[in-house]
């Protein structure tokens, strides 16, 4: 289990994180706005951020039992199901080898510096992402608030994915699958029939989908009750916080991959298995000269290793005070990739077998998505001898992977409400269950006939432009708010390791612009393509209704943003100038002091100059005189 933190206020080492960054913005600021303190600039962010202040009076954090832990659980939350149905999918349709170049760049520039930042931060500040962000700066607390506000909205969906894999393993018990041979009866309020009887089966029995999104329909007594079975499980394993999760990661950390390894070698034995693979990894180079496929590249990344929604710095934040957050943020970043990579490997093997059976290209019966893992799949297994037992393996191996990664959204949402301040006095017990209740009836929108359509307005909406500006006002914050060079301190006395200068132009310029420019490309994306729905034989516009549901989901994260700073300066009777102007004079005092040079090599090179001017000087003098 989690145990208490241990004193260790004798340790000559110990930061009290607690009181070091107020002290250390608040003497930074001081010493910047004063005049005749430019020897102190030179040495004041070194000097103050090392300097353990009186001892903290706040309650001691829990801390993980052992470092295996940790990484379990770092590894389980960021290897999700789109490591699965998404990454595959993404290299085939973007030049398939040549699609790991583009990937494997953007890894190294957006996605480990995004991951090292959130554990330094976390383990740092022992806080929560709202906590953290509200130490940096009291207007910043929006940051965290709404990465708590974007956990909530993907933890609705998600777990609705969890609730239909519930559904598939229970069906699988049986001695035939019931999508083998399913036929389908055409209706007036339901989606068309198709001729895959997979597809009807996912459309008809499992999601009793509706003709469009307009036509919502009731919620199914069934699917009710398997989101209901997911978040009980979920909310038995979070029911003390991470404390009761942390020996769950054991399993479910370490069981996907044991499926993916019987899978992987099931499928390279069948027939027609090369005709997949190939198709999976055939490269394309031309691919490179095309823009989409750097766009899915950093998307894919941010996705899949998912900083921004605060369960990174949550997790580091039960970390002891002088873990390597670098080693840890490499071991996780390159086991996900590697992981995603080797998902396609299994995935596409048994999928060109199932093209070979049918003599289709495997084009044919690929896709991405929800569609790959409760339509292709399951019409993949039918054509393998022991079906049923391949299908309760898939789907259990789903089943864990949804579960470690809501473990993750679940234990944010529950630090930010902490560190906010609400059900002070509650048990942990309590808000869990109040956090996962109400979570249910929010996700009894994704259960209606017209709710699949639905999970496709939250899988697009809820996260991926929030996500990209959450992160980038991260980096603001960290880089230029804190200021990097400080940070750089914190953690090299951290982690007892000097860093090298990559992480200073990956913090500040590197990895700001990739994301920036990722969010910037995908608004404008958005407002020439207007995104659409797919029914069972059809993609639809949104309605207009749904285009608002739409905007409010991208608005409900991103507005906690200004919105809390505007709260905030409201309760210090100031005005929105002046907090702009002051958050501004603060990074601008951090971009004179890197722009200036010190007094002491400024009256150095001033003399170097004079001397150098000397010989000059006299030379013109003499040919005046003369």
């Amino acid at each position: 289990m989690l145990k208490m933190a241990e004193s260790e206020i004798a340790n000559p080492g110990y930061l009290d994180v607690d009181g070091i960054i107020d002290d250390s913005i608040e003497k930074h600021h001081d010493q910047d706005s004063s005049p005749g303190n430019d020897d102190v600039q030179e040495t004041s962010v070194n000097v103050v951020t090392h300097v353990a202040p009186p001892a903290n009076t706040e309650p001691e954090r829990a801390q993980w039992s052992n470092k295996w832990q940790f990484l379990l659980s770092c590894i389980g939350y960021a290897v999700g199901l789109g490591n699965v149905w998404r990454f595959p999918y993404l290299c085939y349709s973007n030049g398939g080898g040549t699609f790991l170049i583009p990937y494997a760049i953007m890894l190294f520039v957006e996605g480990i510096p995004l991951f090292f930042l959130e554990l330094s931060l976390g383990q740092f500040m022992k806080k929560g992402a709202f906590g953290t962000f509200k130490k940096i700066h009291p207007a910043l607390g929006g940051i965290g608030l709404a990465s708590g506000v974007c956990s909530f909205l993907v933890s609705m969906y998600y777990n609705m994915i969890i609730a239909w894999t519930i559904y598939y393993l229970c069906a699988s018990f049986r001695s035939k699958l019931p999508w083998d041979d399913y036929e389908c009866v055409p209706r007036a309020d339901r989606t068309n029939c198709t001729d895959s009887a997979e597809q009807n089966y996912w459309f008809q029995e499992v999601q009793h989908a509706s003709r469009s999104i307009e036509d919502a329909g009731s919620p199914e007594w069934d699917l009710v009750l398997c989101l209901l079975a997911s978040w009980v499980i979920l909310g038995l394993c979070m029911i003390k916080g991470i404390m009761s999760a942390e020996y769950a990661v054991y399993f479910t950390a370490t069981f996907p991959y044991v499926v993916l390894v019987i899978l992987f070698f099931r499928g390279i034995t069948l027939e027609g298995a090369g005709q997949g693979v190939e198709f999976y990894l055939k490269p394309d180079l031309a691919k490179l000269g095309d823009s989409q496929v750097w766009r899915d590249a950093a998307g894919q990344i941010l996705y899949s290793l998912s900083p921004g929604f605060g369960t990174l710095i949550a997790y580091a934040s039960y970390n002891e005070s002088h873990n390597d957050t670098l080693k840890d943020a490499l071991i996780v970043s390159l086991i996900n990739c590697g992981t995603s990579v080797f998902a396609g490997f299994a995935i596409f093997s048994i999928l060109g077998h199932m093209a070979h059976t049918k003599g289709v290209s495997v084009s044919d019966v690929v896709d991405g998505g929800p569609g790959l893992a409760f339509v292709a799949y399951p019409e993949a297994v039918l054509e393998i001898s022991g079906s049923v037992f391949w299908s309760i393996l898939f789907f259990s191996m789903l089943l864990t992977l949804g579960l470690d990664s809501q473990f993750g959204s679940v234990e944010a949402m529950l630090t930010v409400l902490e560190d906010f301040g609400f059900g002070n006095g509650w048990r942990m017990s309590t808000r869990t269950l109040v956090v996962c209740g109400f979570s249910f009836v929010c996700g009894l929108i994704f259960t209606v006939n017209g709710g699949i359509y639905y999970f496709q307005l939250f899988d697009e909406f809820a996260a991926a432009l929030p996500l990209l500006f959450i992160t980038f006002m991260e980096l603001v914050a960290v880089s230029w708010i804190y200021g990097v060079d400080n940070f750089i301190a914190d953690v090299e006395t951290m982690t007892n390791r000097t860093l090298s200068r990559w992480w200073w132009y990956a913090w500040k310029w590197v990895t700001p612009f990739c994301v920036g420019f990722i969010f910037i490309w995908s608004v404008i994306d958005l407002c020439i393509s207007p995104p659409q729905y797919t029914t069972s034989s059809e993609a639809l516009s949104y309605p207009p209704a749904a285009q608002f549901l739409a905007a409010a989901l991208v608005l409900a994260s991103t507005l906690c943003i200004p919105v809390y700073a505007y709260v905030w300066r409201s309760s210090i009777k100031t005005t929105c100038r002046d907090v702009l102007r002051g958050i501004t004079e603060l990074s601008l005092q951090k971009i004179r002091r890197e722009l200036t040079p010190p007094p002491r090599v400024a009256r150095k090179l001033n003399d170097e100059l004079l001397r150098d001017d000397s010989p000059h000087d006299d030379a013109t003098g003499d040919a005046s005189t003369a």
